[in-house]
């Protein structure tokens, strides 16, 4: 029992070790050695746990897109208040991807998407999965009660959250100067809703 939990322990330093220098230095310039080093273990342990770098570098990318991962579950989708559901949605949704975590996570990814492209799949969907579910079935229940006119539901949430996420993402991944206080992600999130609402709801 003993051994099996320092074996754990062990595992979780390298993890850590890792994430931290995957992150800062990228997977090219990333050695198991320096991780070893890093972690105050033995190489041999390294790879004991994780018996490539590849493996390693796939186990930090799960890991930090599962910690990155931020739910919409404390929304409320019985809500009568169209606009203000929406927006809490979308709100959830950008400060998901907004983190920093977030973004260092895919500068990551991106820089080695063509040798790990499921990674980047992960990650790309990680961060705002939970709230996507959210928003579809919320449009799903909005089109029961009349309130939204769509012919492709699956399509109408891609929309949105392109309208949502405007371009400021891609400003922010390139390490651009970006405004995103919680109260310009709020304005973001309303005049996105007001956008989508405005072209979706029934006409006369």
């Amino acid at each position: 029992m003993a051994a099996a939990r320092e074996y754990q322990r062990k595992a979780e330093e390298v993890l850590a070790a890792a994430e931290e220098l995957f992150l800062r230095y990228g997977y090219t310039d990333t050695t198991m050695q320096v991780v070893a080093a890093h972690a105050g273990v033995a190489k041999a342990t390294v790879y004991s746990n994780f018996p490539t770098k590849d493996a390693l570098f796939e186990a930090v990318v799960g890991r930090r897109a599962e910690v990155n991962a931020v739910g919409a579950e404390h929304i409320d989708l019985e809500s009568r208040d169209t606009r203000a559901t929406l927006v809490e949605l979308a709100t959830c949704f950008l400060s998901a991807i907004y983190s920093r975590e977030q973004l260092e996570l895919l500068r990551t990814v991106v820089a080695d998407a063509r040798r790990f492209p499921h990674l980047g799949a992960l990650v790309v969907e990680g961060a705002g999965l939970e709230t996507r579910a959210r928003i579809r079935e919320y449009f799903s229940r909005l089109m029961a009660r009349g309130e939204l006119q769509i012919s492709d539901l699956d399509m109408a949430v891609e929309y949105f959250l392109a309208i949502v996420k405007a371009d400021r993402h891609v400003k922010l991944l390139l390490s651009q100067d970006v405004d995103i206080a919680p109260e310009t992600i709020h304005a973001i999130a309303e005049g996105a809703v007001d956008i989508f609402l405005d072209g979706s709801r029934p006409r006369g």
